[in-house]
């Protein structure tokens, strides 16, 4: 399968869910290039798969739903100046001041966006330091996002519009600013689990040094995304260390988040009921 000039690629793995089924191989978008046109015709093409309305990309914006095709879309210049740096955003803004379906979690403090023109602070991460404001880009907009003292946010779904109902989605792709993925070092990637825990993978992001790069996963069987990994480089933003430092430094930022409209955990069916009662079965014999 060939889309956006080749630069789609299908891959393919052994996975489970809480019963084994047929598993299609899911289809892996990735691009990476000097700047935001030489990744925008992959991005679009990922949001027409995500859309599933025949090709067409439609966004449902935020709030309301759930909808039974379309996108939603994790827009950083939505944040307001309160929580931009050197404030912190809360990790359920996107659930709940602006709901489209996330919740973000991190092992570090918090997370930070970048600042906007006329907030008075440097762009890109610069006030934190100047390096960043020259190494960054944005794809759209103005804002980027950062795990606050971690590289690592994971992504959690809820139906938008109503917080409390935990969901799942078909496909996730993120944008990413100045990876270098250094050899023999963990390298910026999605890692993927369904809704009961199993992996689902990990996809790794094309290096583009002080460009963008876009990676985005499809799954096309019966596999429920119920949480997404995001590894953003191997040190956090951060004052004192520049990017490319010794040759082993490499400090990500992300922007935009685009994903399937997410949808409500479906009760557990009869055949699943059943492997869980046999599983339970054969432990009690045990």
């Amino acid at each position: 399968m060939n889309i956006a000039a080749g630069k789609l690629v299908t891959v393919g793995a052994a996975l489970f869910t809480a019963v084994a089924q047929p598993q299609a191989a899911p289809v892996i978008f990735s691009d990476a290039g000097a700047g935001a046109a030489d990744i925008a015709d992959t991005v679009e093409a990922f949001k027409a798969q995500l859309s599933q309305t025949g090709g067409t990309v439609l966004d449902n914006g935020i709030g309301g739903g759930p909808f039974t095709t379309g996108i939603r879309h994790v827009d950083w210049d939505l944040v307001p100046t309160q929580h931009a740096t050197p404030a912190e955003m809360p990790g359920d803004f996107f659930n709940t001041s602006a709901p489209v379906g996330v919740v973000l979690s991190t092992f570090g403090e918090g997370f930070l966006v970048s600042a906007k023109p006329g907030e008075g602070l440097p762009l890109r991460f610069g006030d934190i330091n100047p390096q960043y404001e020259t190494i960054f880009q944005s794809f759209e907009g103005d804002r980027l996002f950062s795990p606050n003292l971690s590289t690592i946010t994971d992504v959690t779904f809820f139906v938008p519009g109503d917080p409390d109902f935990p969901a799942f989605v078909r496909g996730f792709g993120a944008v990413f600013a100045d990876v270098d993925n250094p050899s023999g070092l963990r390298p910026t990637m999605l890692e993927f689990w369904d809704i009961y825990g199993k992996s689902l993978g990990h996809y790794r992001v094309e290096a583009a040094n002080n460009g963008l790069s876009f990676l985005g996963v499809w799954f096309d069987g019966p596999e429920l995304i119920g949480r997404v990994r995001i590894t953003s480089g191997n040190i956090p933003p951060f004052p004192s260390v520049s990017d490319g430092l010794n040759g082993v430094v490499d400090i990500v930022a992300l922007g935009p988040f685009f994903f399937s409209e997410p949808l409500a955990i479906p009760e557990p069916g009869t055949g699943a009921l059943l492997g869980l009662g046999l599983l339970g079965l054969l432990l009690r014999r045990r």
